[in-house]
């Protein structure tokens, strides 16, 4: 009992330093495009700039297939919305993979 305890609480801490060290450079991208995206928003709304743009439509997924699936599911606007006001910063699929990996893991500590 003890010994799948302390596998599950390894596998969990290996999981969640793989997420940190998978983004850690996707977190200073956002930074970086945060600050340049309230920068241009400060002069006009309404601007056609194309950076401005295409930094304003934010993607479900980093995985260009994955978000053209999640745009197609009504469900997942629901979801990013829930992330933007709980002012979490992972995008819908990063979610989603993790609550799968914890389900999986889950899975193999039951069945142990």
């Amino acid at each position: 009992m003890v010994i799948s305890f302390l596998v599950f609480v390894f596998a969990l801490f290996l999981v969640l330093g793989a997420y940190l060290l998978a983004t850690h450079s996707t977190d200073q991208k956002r930074a970086k495009l945060q600050k340049r995206l309230s920068q241009a928003l400060m002069h006009s709304a309404h601007t056609e700039d194309i950076d401005v743009v295409l930094a304003r439509n934010e993607l479900m997924s980093e995985i260009p297939w994955m978000n053209q699936m999640m745009i197609n599911i009504q469900a997942t606007f629901h979801l990013k919305r829930m992330l933007d006001q709980a002012d979490l910063h992972i995008t819908p699929s990063r979610l989603l993979m993790f609550s799968f990996m914890a389900g999986m893991l889950g899975g193999l500590a039951a069945s142990v």
